[in-house]
């Protein structure tokens, strides 16, 4: 089920890669340089806030004390996500820049930073979400509520495809871009309503073993 959970939310870069054929070529290899970089921060965010508070989150689930954890866990993921939307906002503003120092130089021409900086500008608007999904999907696993992960998965892919299909068609690269901020807005938007259903569930079911 985890082995699924994960193909089902590596589709929608696939699906990126699929529609990135459609476009001028290069376009696929700027796709991938601002994956690197979107990824670099906001793989490290959620990675050590998960490593860090994930552990004690999950003890309070077995233990059955899970109010003030959960709290202290959404409070943290809250708090990572600013941190993550301030990094957006920094590389939203200065991406032609960042591309340029990064990748600048040698078979890297004008046209190739242009490109690469347009799609990280238009991604970085998804970096915050992408923090926030990363850690409340594992909350979620915690919960053991693998039914709802895969649902959730699925409905990913099914955004994305409708996502990519329309912006790219209307703002062509840029749209192609955006559909990864559209993409991750909406699995938050999921996950969080899948949570708040699974812990009052678990609240109640909490409350009638007393």
């Amino acid at each position: 089920v985890v082995t699924l959970c994960k193909v089902s939310n590596a589709a929608p870069r696939f699906v990126d890669r699929v529609f990135a054929t459609e476009f001028p070529q290069g376009t696929l290899a700027a796709l991938e340089y601002s994956y690197g970089i979107l990824n670099v921060p906001g793989i490290l965010l959620a990675t050590s806030l998960i490593m860090i508070a994930y552990p004690s989150f999950v003890r309070a689930i077995e233990s059955r004390t899970l109010n003030v954890r959960w709290r202290n866990y959404c409070g943290a993921t809250v708090a990572v996500t600013i941190v993550a939307v301030v990094i957006a906002v920094v590389l939203f503003i200065w991406a032609p820049s960042l591309i340029a120092l990064a990748y600048g130089g040698g078979a890297f021409d004008e046209t190739a930073v242009a490109t690469t900086a347009l799609i990280l500008k238009w991604q970085s608007a998804g970096l915050g979400p992408m923090v926030a999904v990363l850690i409340l999907g594992q909350a979620l696993l915690a919960y053991r509520a693998y039914g709802m992960l895969l649902a959730i998965g699925a409905m990913k892919v099914a955004v994305k495809i409708v996502a990519i299909r329309w912006l790219s068609d209307t703002y062509g690269l840029a749209g192609l871009a955006a559909s990864f901020s559209v993409t991750e807005f909406a699995t938050l938007l999921m996950l969080a309503i899948a949570l708040t259903v699974v812990a009052a569930r678990h609240s109640q079911g909490a409350a009638a073993r007393v």
